[in-house]
């Protein structure tokens, strides 16, 4: 982002500054007046200007056709405040996102107030054409200049350290009162916007001369493996069915991206332009373009990729986000454009905070570069403004900043480190240098999300900071890259080896498009980001870069102005997000289940497992009836609290199961003729022990002491006849072949484990080896032991607790549904507690998920937060463990 020091001349600023005051005196004109992101100091020359070198005076018959009008929102605090509850995770507003439409409604201008504006210009002979708070204005140079008291003059500057050439009001523009309440900016410039590609010129020309010429740098594999991108492949989450949009002031070409994807192997994308105005649009920053894909591809390859594209200007820049916005079709946006705060006018600032914000409602996510240049984003070669100064829009509240840092990798390419980019050396950036973007904003203040170690810092004023997160961004080492356009790219010299921002953005946005796809919902924001970085983690997730300076600003432990949270394991990311929403889904039946190990494990120092006692065959026994039920009494026992689930008239989770399974006759001693029928469920198994009890007592149909049976091994027979058998070595949780969590003979050595003290969050967890721990991590689901059991000496965790004395629908024997308990009495369908709760992770639907466990007599009931409310507490499959173990093993 480097620019030379092109400076308007002093006379001319006199001269400028004269004028406005003149104009100032003319009765029923008003300077545009922004209300968000006050600058040090009033600047009546626009900031357009600065590093700027006058060149002539615009055509007066000149069409200008990239000039707009902002207006404000209708209320502005009250979108803020809005955004503010939406990314807070203590607040009832926190991801409730609002569509397009309602947000025009609730903040957006009234239909009236466009109609005025619209028609005031269209008086003053514009031709107008709205595009979200954007009145596009069309018209001679001469009306221009009229109608809002400027001249219209050519200017140059350097961009990118290339010389461009742009239109621009030579002074603030005027409006008239009447609209002048409605409108946030007039923009009437076109001057280029920065982009954050750092392109390795030795490398560049070292592979010039090979036949045919081959790539120079990190390759798609290598950035996997790096950032553990990988697993999230291997997961089956490689970004198919995904949209990724991608901001672009350029053209591009799509043969290049060709020319890489057979190179690397990658098949399965799609490109999809979507050309938001040509107006200016043309290919000088078809290297940034090419960049862009091509890193996103490497990340997610079957990925569809959005590019929207515009001429290179703050209008174009703006039209794209607003179409962005009102498509709807990608949630994750990726933009390596922008430039420092103060080449920004107050209003242009409001208005592009505007149109991020309305997105943040919406739930869209945009990744920014943070720049190339160090703490001094606008290569300062004077005093006219302060020289530490950050990146906009990464800067915004609503946009995730990404900086950069330089990777070490070992021979076999894994991980070892990384340090902050920042090269003192390297002028090509700017006089300072070369590194990640990274400080304090002038403009916006620190959001209430911006919290975690490290974030209040010495350098902390109150004010945003920057950036957030960060990925590898050292051209020395970049990141091989294909592309063949000029002035940015030559087909003599295709392959180069790139850096800047412009890379750690794309990862990070296609790696994030990987974690929602991977847990199925949208989990990306900035809130969640600095919330697991707040907490302990039981997966490393940030690699928290602790080694050099952004120029300025040095790394720290935890957050710091040069890398922010720091790289990340994105597999890690996407495990501590957790699983969206999930459907339950039907269980199978037990004959369909995978049969695992269950050879018993014994313990160093432990007595021999009993050898088992054998049991009589079962005798199968057919439904009586169609419904599938054993006894009548089963059936009302499954339709009181099941029917509804089934029916989809409630979303709760099941009592018993699906459907009714295996039907057996099991030997007990005290029932008639020493057997009893009984049939299973996902669940559990119901019986009757007495056929002649009474039938209305609730104990009547009972559920055996199963999940005793299957940690102690202990069957039992008879009221007080038991037969041996080993442990069950089955997982209490998670899909059959989770090999993570505990499994119910890990359970036989902690059934004795002292209670938790009332009232306290639980930290303890059991692991598959079946080790006892603590882990601070799992407060953040503030589970609390809720209640204390005497008789057992146990206490129950809260959710459990809640979840034996919750209310609902019920189906009654009459075919009424009333509101009624669903456990009544409370312990008839689970037992007593006989375990102290307990957290671990196991797979659940192919996914690793935090789960708190506790066994009860009867049942294990298990407690998944990332689950919708109403599926988080859940029986165990227990019937259909019970049965494997029993009969299977």
């Amino acid at each position: 982002m480097s620019f030379n020091s092109f400076v308007v001349s002093k006379s001319l600023r006199q001269f400028r500054v004269l004028a406005v005051l003149a104009l100032l005196l003319l009765q029923g004109l008003v300077t545009v007046e922004p209300t968000q992101g006050v600058l040090a100091q009033e600047q009546l020359v626009p900031a357009t200007l600065l590093n700027s070198n006058l060149v002539e005076r615009v055509e007066p018959q000149q069409i200008i056709k990239d000039a707009v009008v902002a207006l404000k929102l209708r209320d502005q605090a009250g979108a803020e405040r809005f955004v503010s509850e939406v990314y807070n995770a203590a607040s009832p507003l926190y991801q409730q996102f609002l569509t397009h439409s309602q947000f025009i409604a609730r903040f957006g201008p009234n239909e009236t107030t466009v109609k005025q504006v619209k028609a005031y210009f269209e008086g003053q002979g514009f031709a107008v054409e709205q595009n979200g708070l954007l009145l596009s204005l069309k018209a001679e140079a001469t009306t221009f200049e009229q109608s809002f008291h400027v001249h219209l003059n050519h200017y140059a500057a350097k961009v990118a350290g290339e010389l461009q050439t742009f239109f621009s009001a030579d002074r603030q523009p005027l409006l008239a009162a009447a609209i002048q309440p409605y409108v946030q900016a007039v923009q009437l410039h076109n001057r280029p916007v920065h982009r954050s590609i750092a392109i390795n010129t030795s490398a560049t020309f070292s592979v010039q001369n090979q036949t045919p010429p081959q790539p120079n740098g990190l390759s798609p594999t290598q950035i996997r493996k790096a950032y553990n991108i990988q697993p999230l492949h291997e997961a089956g989450s490689q970004g198919q069915g995904q949209n990724i949009a991608l901001v672009q002031l350029t053209n591009y070409s799509q043969d290049d991206i060709k020319v890489y994807a057979q190179q690397f192997g990658i098949s399965g994308y799609n490109l999809e332009d979507i050309v938001v105005d040509t107006v200016g649009l043309n290919a000088r920053g078809a290297g940034e373009a090419a960049l862009d894909i091509e890193i996103i591809l490497a990340v997610a390859p079957q990925a569809t990729v959005l590019v929207y594209q515009a001429g290179n200007s703050l209008t174009g820049l703006e039209k794209i986000y607003n179409k962005i916005i009102a498509d709807g079709r990608a949630p994750i946006t990726s933009s390596s454009w922008g430039q420092c705060e103060t080449y920004f006018d107050k209003g242009e600032l409001n208005t592009m905070h505007s149109i991020l914000m309305q997105g943040a409602a919406q739930g869209f996510q945009f990744f920014n570069a943070s720049g190339d240049s160090g703490a001094f984003d606008c290569n300062n070669q004077s005093n006219q403004f302060p020289d530490k100064v950050v990146d906009f829009p990464a800067s915004d509240p609503n946009v995730i900043g990404v900086g950069g840092t330089t990777l070490q990798l070992d021979a076999n390419g894994n991980y070892v480190s990384e340090s902050v980019w920042g090269n003192s050396a390297d002028k090509t950036r700017s006089a300072t240098g070369s590194g990640s973007g990274g400080g304090l904003s002038t403009l916006w203040d620190r959001p209430a999300w911006q919290n975690g170690p490290g974030v209040l810092n010495q350098f902390s004023n109150g004010k945003r900071q920057v950036p957030d997160v960060a990925a590898h961004a050292d051209p020395t080492n970049g990141y091989a890259i294909y592309c063949t356009v000029p002035p940015s790219c030559s087909p003599t010299r295709p392959w180069l080896r790139v850096g800047g921002t412009s890379a750690s953005t794309p990862i990070w946005a296609a790696a994030s498009t990987l974690v929602n796809q991977y847990n199925n919902s949208r989990l990306i924001n900035p809130s969640k980001l600095y919330e697991i970085a707040s907490k302990p983690q039981p997966l490393p997730v940030y690699h928290d870069v602790v080694h050099g300076n952004n120029l300025f600003y040095p790394s720290a432990i935890g957050y710091d102005l040069a890398t922010g949270l720091g790289s990340a394991d994105f597999f890690n990311l996407a495990r501590a997000f957790g699983g969206g929403q999930p459907t339950p889904t039907p269980t199978p039946a037990p004959n369909t289940t995978p049969v695992p190990n269950t050879t018993p494990t014994t313990k160093p120092g432990s007595s021999p497992t009993p050898k088992p006692t054998p049991l009589p065959t079962p005798v199968l026994t057919l439904a009586p009836n169609p419904s599938g039920f054993a006894d009548t009494s089963f059936a009302n026992t499954w339709l009181r609290t099941d029917k509804l689930v089934g029916d989809g008239a409630v979303a709760r989770s099941w009592l018993w199961g699906q459907k009714p399974l295996t039907v057996l006759t099991e030997p007990y001693a005290e029932a008639p003729g020493g057997q009893r029928q009984v049939q299973y469920f996902d669940k559990s198994r119901m019986e009757i022990n007495n056929p002649a009890g009474d039938k209305t007592s609730p104990y009547y149909v009972s559920n055996g002491l199963l999940a005793k049976e299957l940690i102690t091994g202990q069957i039992q027979v008879g009221d007080n006849k038991f037969q041996n058998k080993a442990a069950a070595n089955i997982g209490v949780a998670g899909d059959p072949d989770d090999k993570t969590g505990p499994t119910y003979a890990n359970l036989s050595s902690h059934l004795g484990e002292a209670p938790n003290q009332l009232n306290t969050p639980l930290y303890a967890t059991l692991n598959r080896n079946g080790h006892l721990g603590e882990n601070p991590y799992f407060g953040q689901y503030e589970v609390i032991a809720s209640v204390f059991i005497k008789e057992t000496n146990h206490t129950i965790a809260k959710p459990f607790w809640d979840y034996l004395n919750s209310q609902g629908p019920v189906y009654t024997l009459e075919g009424r549904t009333i509101k009624g308990l669903l456990f009544n009495p409370t312990f008839y369908a689970t037992g007593l507690p006989i375990s102290e709760p307990y957290w671990t992770q196991v797979k659940v639907s192919g996914q690793v998920k935090d789960v708190l466990i506790q066994a009860f007599e009867r049942r294990v009931l298990t407690y998944t937060p990332s689950n919708v409310p109403e599926w988080r507490t859940e029986m165990g499959n227990l019937g259909q463990h019970y049965f494997q173990w029993r009969y299977q093993s």
